[in-house]
């Protein structure tokens, strides 16, 4: 991960017709690896969703009117992110300013291919990889309690 927030730098954003840095990017990106959360619930985090230690997310991805919330207790180093990252309210946590959080998700996958391939890591990876790391630390970490 190292080399990859190296390589997140405004120079090393640049491709025709945009560049894809954002001073913020390396902190969404932590936020995903350190939740395991999906790309509509980092998107569509908003600051309601923080409740005492936890971030009670709501699961987008099913379509039924009882949306289960997913509770991601709030470590030490996704308190630092959020510290980061500023804002309260109702509020989105990531890039508040946007309004089409559709497309958000998109220019972050983009983002993350991009300074990837710029990293100089091996391989091809996608956001979505990072949620798949942090499901098999917690593996190795709690076992059969995860």
């Amino acid at each position: 991960m190292q080399a990859l927030f190296n390589a997140i730098t405004f120079e090393n954003g640049a491709t025709v017709g945009r560049n894809w840095y954002r001073p913020e990017l390396k902190y969404v990106f932590l936020l995903f690896l350190f939740t395991g959360e999906r790309r509509d619930g980092i998107v569509k985090m908003k600051w309601s969703h923080k409740e005492d230690n936890y971030l009670a997310i709501p699961n987008w991805k099913l379509s039924s009117e009882d949306v289960i919330e997913r509770r991601i207790y709030i470590t030490k180093d996704i308190a630092k992110v959020l510290l980061y990252l500023g804002g309260d309210g109702d509020g989105y946590v990531v890039f508040p300013e946007r309004s089409n959080r559709d497309q958000l998700k998109d220019e972050l996958s983009k983002s993350f291919s991009h300074f990837w391939s710029k990293s100089g890591n091996p391989g091809r990876k996608e956001l979505r990889h990072l949620r798949k790391t942090y499901a098999t630390k917690m593996k190795i970490v709690l076992g059969d309690l995860s």
